[in-house]
């Protein structure tokens, strides 16, 4: 499938917890195939400075880090297990191979709206700039643990307003499409 293949596209669950995966990524050998490249979806827990300089070699062109939350407290709550610190501890380092051209890819941060986190819809949207970084947020595709703001109206008023106005801020600082795919999303 290799000659036919130009993008390989990870997602669902955490790729990176599947060490066949993880060795995959490390031991393929990308340079000899330069047409294809990587887009992952993560939650970021694996994206360990060490893994990240074993995975140098990938070209990614998107990497986005499902992180739900823009405080330690939140990032607890919604994210259970791995603690804040640590996964700023990966993303810093992540931005800063970016910064020194290590990296060469996309970095987005993504939020699925939930009860437990949608009132940090602005401040997601602050850290995300903040770091020099795409954001973007999701509705939720089921009620897990009861957590869906689908399912109260109040909930989904705020979020929309929280949305539009973080899409306005986006339209004032040029990111049309950003603000485009948020107000899509929001409506």
């Amino acid at each position: 499938m290799i000659p036919g293949m130009y993008l390989i596209e990870a997602l669902g669950g955490e790729p990176l917890a599947s060490k066949i995966f993880r060795d995959f990524l490390a031991n393929f050998d990308f340079p000899a195939h330069p047409h294809i490249r990587m887009s992952l979806i993560t939650n970021g827990s694996y994206l360990t400075p060490k893994e990240q300089e074993r995975l140098a070699h990938v070209p990614f062109t998107n990497l986005t880090c499902s992180l739900n939350a823009a405080t330690p407290e939140t990032y607890l709550e919604v994210n259970r297990g791995l603690p804040w610190e640590r996964a700023r501890e990966n993303l810093d380092e992540l931005l800063k191979r970016r910064h020194e051209g290590l990296f060469g890819g996309a970095i987005t941060y993504s939020m699925v709206l939930l009860k437990s986190n949608f009132h940090e819809i602005r401040q997601f949207a602050e850290l995300a700039r903040k770091d020099g970084v795409q954001f973007r947020y999701m509705l939720p595709m089921h009620n897990l643990n009861d957590e869906s703001i689908m399912t109260d109206a109040r909930l989904m008023e705020e979020s929309l307003a929280a949305l539009e106005l973080t899409a306005q801020e986006e339209w004032k600082r040029g990111q049309w499409h950003a603000a485009r795919e948020m107000l899509g999303e929001a409506r």
